[in-house]
């Protein structure tokens, strides 16, 4: 145990309220490449020290501990359901770098459990948010984990790019961990590609970095690569070496996922070189392993490998049972490519036998397969053309955000030292953010920012509203120097009376728009009659006979195609509404 971990200990051991949490959260995090077993032990105790201490923030940061170590065991369900309520926490806390930390876990758990396109998307969200805080720390392992859902895509060249940025990264921030793991990485894509002299090289460099630093996680996926690669030179006595020492290490660490996997390319190795008992005998300890994780999956994958073993040995009736448990999985797992392979088995197990109906049947499900795997994959090539187009449509977003809020910032410094917005508010309306008539941020602040609310609130299933609103002056005719005074002055109390987090900007003429995240149409309508009855109450002495009326229109549907379908529809009813003198409180337009 490293000094840091003796110090931790003794902390956790000796403190008391906050102080031991503290010590529990960095022991929890210290151990999650060590002993993820003792890191869930110590995430636990921290999350229900933190309930009882009423931190939030804290309980969440424990939760994002737990799911982290809960995946490295293999229990990949229970690791989503601790990111997942450690994502509202954080989210609560408005912890943005523990959000993304938490979307980061999702998505690596969820490539894990083979859900492809949307571990892009969790991760791409990670990106994202990582980005925007400039924290280059985690944004390396955020990259890192992109490239490893790549690999599993087969899409090696984008693989490569992300694992050399990570690594790039990561040795410039002195983030080791990443380093290490992006090297790996790095080194497998090589593999993948066939360039075996820089693979090797890759790999040799990750279990010296690993040994030199004390990463025991890292240490057995180096190893455990290198065996791979070694086995796929021809280097049998070095792949055995390695895979061996890498199950030493898997077994210390009671890291059954690592543990799983090395088994499991032992089997492989051992059947590459024609030693089928022995390839055996590692199948049937990987099973072994499997049942105490109940992860089916790699159940039906090791009992496909033990299956097709047993059958190149002759052992008929025993690689038919594993081959039918495999199928079975499959079946059950809709694992498709599993049972592909499964039914090409028994196909030739049939054939062996001289069952020709049987083989037929088989031969047929296992074109069948074939041909729907084809199909998936494109179908997931194109998903994630779609999720990479949403990327960069949201780093437009965001960085038409940041220019607006650059901004507004400025306004506020010549408010500061000026008192007055002079030639700073010409500006800033010369570039549309905001409208010189009423002072608000314009059409090119909200539609940024609506873009972004859209879509958090389908991603997270929260409600929307926004609303069109308009205001009418009455019969009176008012001039219009003082018809700009008073759309600032109706402005300026909309804004005080809604809440920090909605943002009311100016569309045309006398048209608002106000955009209420979290808020549905009942909710806005309580919103808007508030409004409506403040403005009628508001009087202005130069003007005697001016009584405002506020007309407005609400869509709540977030089910359309595009964020701008929204203002589209509003507009439109708002539109149809002053035409015939029916404007609503706030008419519900979230059915389509």
């Amino acid at each position: 145990m490293s000094d840091l971990l003796d110090q931790l200990e003794r902390q956790v051991h000796t403190a008391q309220g906050r102080e031991r949490l503290r010590a529990l959260l960095a022991l929890a995090a210290e151990l999650w490449d060590k002993n993820p077993a003792a890191a869930v032990r110590r995430a636990k105790e921290a999350a229900a020290l933190a309930l009882t201490l009423q931190d939030g923030g804290a309980h969440a940061q424990a939760l994002l501990e737990l799911g982290r170590s809960l995946y490295r065991m293999g229990q990949y369900r229970a690791a989503l359901d601790a990111l997942d309520e450690a994502a509202r926490g954080h989210e609560a806390a408005g912890d943005t770098v523990g959000l993304a930390r938490s979307w980061m876990g999702t998505g690596t758990v969820r490539s894990s459990l083979g859900q492809l396109p949307s571990a892009l998307e969790a991760l791409f969200t990670a990106q994202t948010m990582f980005e925007s805080q400039g924290n280059e720390w985690y944004l390396c392992a955020c990259l890192n984990n992109i490239g490893l859902v790549y690999h599993r895509l087969d899409d090696n060249p984008a693989s490569l790019n992300y694992a050399l940025r990570a690594l790039r990264m990561a040795t410039g921030v002195g983030n080791t961990t990443v380093r290490i793991a992006a090297t790996n990485n790095v080194g497998n894509v090589c593999m993948a590609l066939e360039r075996h002299e820089e693979a090797l090289s890759y790999q040799n460099e990750a279990l010296h970095l690993a040994r030199v630093h004390g990463s025991p996680y890292n240490e057995i996926v180096a190893l455990t690569n290198l065996g791979s690669l070694q086995a796929t030179l021809g280097q049998r006595d070095g792949a055995l070496s390695s895979l061996r020492r890498a199950g030493e290490l898997s077994e210390t660490s009671d890291d059954l996922e690592n543990l799983v996997e090395i088994c499991s390319s032992l089997g492989d190795t051992h059947r590459r070189f024609g030693d089928a008992a022995s390839a055996l005998a590692a199948y049937e300890q990987a099973l072994t392993l499997v049942g105490r994780m109940g992860d089916f999956y790699l159940e039906a994958s090791v009992q496909l490998r033990r299956g097709t073993t047993l059958l190149d040995g002759g052992q008929l009736e025993s690689a038919r049972d594993a081959l039918h448990r495999a199928l079975t999985l499959a079946e059950r797992l809709h694992a498709d490519a599993i049972a592909s392979e499964a039914h090409k088995q028994l196909c030739a197990l049939h054939e062996t036998r001289q069952e020709l109906t049987g083989a037929l049947r088989h031969l047929r499900e296992h074109l069948r397969l074939t041909v729907a795997l084809n199909r998936a994959a494109a179908e997931r090539q194109s998903a994630v053309r779609v999720i990479e187009r949403d990327l960069e449509r949201s780093r437009q977003v965001a960085a038409a955000q940041r220019e607006w809020l650059e901004g507004l910032q400025l306004a506020q410094a010549g408010l500061e030292h000026h008192h007055t917005l002079g030639p700073l508010r010409a500006e800033l309306a010369g570039q549309a953010l905001l409208d010189p008539r009423t002072g608000l941020p314009g059409r090119r602040v909200l539609l940024p920012a609506l873009e972004r609310a859209f879509e958090q609130a389908r991603r997270g299933n929260q409600p929307l509203s926004l609303a069109v609103l308009s205001l009418d002056f009455g019969a009176e005719p008012v001039p219009a120097p003082a018809a700009a005074r008073v759309l600032q002055d109706a402005g300026r109390q909309i804004q005080q009376l809604i809440r920090g987090g909605d943002l009311l900007t100016h569309l045309d003429g006398d048209d608002f728009a106000l955009l209420l995240p979290g808020t549905d149409a009942e909710g806005a309508e309580r919103l808007l009659e508030r409004l409506r009855r403040a403005l009628a109450a508001r009087a202005w002495p130069d003007l005697p006979g001016l009584r405002l009326t506020l007309g407005s229109t609400v869509c709540a549907d977030t089910a359309r195609a595009q964020a701008e379908d929204m203002l589209d529809q509003a507009r439109q009813q708002h539109s149809a509404g002053r035409a015939t003198g029916r404007h609503s409180a706030a008419g519900d337009l979230s059915q389509p």
